[in-house]
């Protein structure tokens, strides 16, 4: 993308984030929804997804920054798991009807994932943009390692944005949220009401147990 446009494209998301409403149940994190030219942004934490939405016009542009704290339950307290919060994202990314090269884009978008806690903060971030005179799906995963303790809220801000320069139709895009590579019998709950139940352990006849340790054909 040429300088100027990714400036523009920046302060946009900028600007959709400075102007943005916020929402929260009581004692939890405030979540920020914004808009412009008919855009807007969703967010469900208990049932573990965030959205942004973008119309034709020129400049639209949809956000949200949703907050929560979460925590890792089902083992002893202050134990260190390391895993991976993903977000699975999903949707559409408008054509761009730039002529005669296509020099600017129809519909793009900035994807966040970040975890603060006691021990710092770390982030991890996409971008994506359509050129093409046609549509875009877009089907990919943002990965973010973490490490965390058992016990102690770790605070996740999970910000999709998307936006339209030159297109015909609108751009959005849809996360899930994913905690992966989970030791068993790990769970974990947020503030809003997302819950992930324990990993399950693996359970083995004592058959079952004798023939893993001696190998096969024993």
């Amino acid at each position: 993308m040429p300088r100027d446009r990714v400036h523009c494209s920046l302060a946009l998301c900028a600007a959709l984030l400075a102007g943005a409403t916020t929402t929260s149940l009581a004692q939890c994190p405030e979540s920020r929804i914004s808009g412009q030219y008919g855009g807007t942004g969703q967010n469900n934490l208990p049932a573990g997804w965030v959205a942004a939405q973008s119309t034709p016009s020129l400049a639209s542009g949809g956000a949200v920054v949703a907050v929560d704290d979460f925590e890792i339950t089902g083992l002893a307290p202050s134990t260190i798991v390391a895993c991976t919060i993903r977000l699975s994202l999903t949707g559409t990314l408008a054509a761009s009807t730039s002529e005669p090269y296509h020099h600017y884009p129809g519909g793009y978008g900035i994807v966040s994932i970040d975890v603060s806690q006691s021990s710092g903060r770390d982030s991890a971030e996409v971008f994506m943009e359509n050129r093409a005179p046609q549509d875009a799906s877009v089907s990919q995963n943002l990965d973010l390692p973490a490490i965390v303790m058992a016990g102690a809220p770790f605070r996740l801000e999970f910000a999709p944005v998307v936006g339209t320069e030159l297109a015909s139709s609108g751009s959005n895009l849809r996360g899930e949220i994913h905690f992966l590579d989970l030791p068993p019998r790990a769970g974990v709950r947020s503030c809003n009401g997302f819950v992930l139940n324990p990993v399950a352990v693996e359970q083995h006849t004592w058959t079952r147990i004798k023939q893993l340790y001696r190998g096969p054909g024993s």
